[in-house]
């Protein structure tokens, strides 16, 4: 029991009076339950796999040598990339998530270095320190358009933020990167987003959208690349999941 009022500023009586109050309160107004369902990507406190990822991930190397890290116990918990010179990679995993049904997307991440000069507008700049593309399978007149389109979330350094813009890359004509954060944000801090994926997709891809049917998230990966800048570049992500609401 306190000896002081200053221990307790509220006095014994008040805190009482405020007990039984809150009480009254709580009987008087009905409770309304609502629960999120979840549909988690990854989580990187989970069990680490003979490659040193979280389970059904797997490493897709593209250039130069892959450096990597994942933290389990950190506050959050989460996978560090690190990119040098004329080096590209990243980490994929199939999933199968309908956005009409789960639409917004959560992730948390932290950008540590920018490639020198990176821009997602021009081909020969077209580097970010983190990239997390969603591979979607839009309906469409007459079955399912045979080639996934793509969005991807970046981390750009010149790009100003919500710019959607097509890859300059000719191979990669189906992707739209959207850019969330870029060179004005503070480095070494970390950075929760929200995004309503389903609103994203139909703003990069709203013609195709047409019939209501299932709009599916078939992968994830997270990417790095560093080769067309010949800099560096580092970053953190954390846990990724979607939400119903």
């Amino acid at each position: 029991m306190p000896e002081s009022s200053e221990a307790f500023p509220f006095g014994i009586v008040n805190v009482v009076l405020f007990i039984v109050s809150a009480g009254a309160v709580l009987l008087s107004t009905p409770i309304v339950w609502s629960a999120v369902s979840i549909i988690h990507v990854v989580q990187f406190q989970s069990n680490i796999s003979a490659n040193g990822l979280p389970q059904d991930w797997i490493l897709q190397e593209y250039k130069g040598k892959p450096s990597f890290s994942v933290s389990q116990n950190a506050v959050p918990p989460h996978l560090q990339m690190m990119s040098s010179g004329e080096t590209a990679f990243g980490f994929r995993k199939d999933i199968h998530v309908d956005i009409r049904a789960y639409p917004y997307l959560h992730w948390s991440w932290k950008a540590t270095k920018l490639p020198n000069g990176g821009d997602v507008r021009k081909k020969e700049n077209d580097d970010q320190c983190i990239q997390v593309y969603f591979a979607i399978q839009i309906p469409g007149n007459g079955g399912l358009f045979p080639t996934p389109s793509s969005i991807a979330y970046i981390w750009d350094n010149e790009a100003p933020k919500n710019i959607l813009v097509r890859s300059p890359q000719t191979m990669l004509g189906n992707v739209r990167y959207l850019v969330v954060r870029n060179g004005d944000d503070k480095l070494g801090t970390w950075f929760t987003e929200k995004r309503n994926i389903l609103d994203d997709v139909h703003r990069a891809f709203g013609e195709r959208l047409t019939n209501g049917g299932p709009v599916i998230v078939k992968g994830v990966l997270l990417f790095i690349n560093t080769h067309h800048t010949r800099s560096d570049a580092e970053c953190c992500v954390g846990n990724i999941y979607f939400s119903d609401q």
